[in-house]
């Protein structure tokens, strides 16, 4: 229809609709315009966040090098970046000092909030393993037993060697030594194949393995 119209009317309906629809035409540009700004800003903000979380990790890192205080440096970082996995790394850092010095029970307080913080999942299976060494010293072992059946395969070696040291320290040396076996059979370097060997070779006879070297052997004919 608007083939129909003079010039004069095509200007007045032009006219009109601008007076109807510009403020909305203009708003909608401005808004765009302000929206495409403002996520420019805020991935600004982000980056500049994440780097100085990063210079306040690094300063921990170099404080816990020299042997110097950290205390204030993890505080600032819980208190500042408290979802961030640079937390979740104070607490890894920290979980293992105390271990260091057999506080056990700090050790795994600290780890328990490193684990509530992970979201990824190697980082989850290699807490859960720091936890169920600890529950070990703990003399836990139920609870360290349980813990480890939750690691997954990217730790499998090192779950089934503890597993085996949980499963002696109860005295189920059945399952002990299937652990240790198959420990054994995953372990690619000599060092660790030797130091499990050596578990497995001082492992208690069972009434299955004693029964077993006690059957004489057919003679020769």
């Amino acid at each position: 229809m608007a083939d129909f119209l003079t010039d004069e009317e095509q200007a007045e309906r032009i006219q009109k609709a601008w007076r109807h629809y510009g403020v909305i035409i203009v708003l909608s540009v401005v808004l765009g315009i302000g929206g495409v700004v403002g996520w420019n800003l805020f991935q600004d903000h982000r980056a500049d966040v994440r780097q100085e979380a990063a210079d306040l990790f690094a300063e921990f890192e170099n404080a816990r090098g020299l042997m110097g205080p950290v205390d204030e440096i993890a505080q600032s970082i819980e208190e500042q970046y408290p979802n961030s996995s640079y937390r979740m790394f104070v607490f890894l850092y920290r979980a293992k000092d105390a271990a260091d010095e057999n506080e056990w029970e700090q050790s795994l307080s600290l780890l328990e909030q490193a684990l509530e913080l992970a979201s990824d999942k190697t980082y989850r299976d290699l807490i859960r393993l720091r936890i169920a060494r600890v529950l070990f010293q703990l003399d836990r072992l139920d609870d360290a037993l349980a813990t480890i059946t939750q690691v997954g395969e990217g730790y499998e070696l090192s779950a089934l060697e503890l597993r085996a040291d949980i499963y002696r320290a109860q005295g189920d040396f059945e399952n002990a030594t299937t652990s240790y076996g198959e420990a054994a059979e995953l372990a690619g370097s000599f060092v660790v194949r030797e130091r499990i060997s050596a578990k497995l070779a001082t492992m208690p006879r069972t009434p299955e393995t004693e029964l077993e070297s006690n059957i004489p052997s057919e003679p020769e004919e």
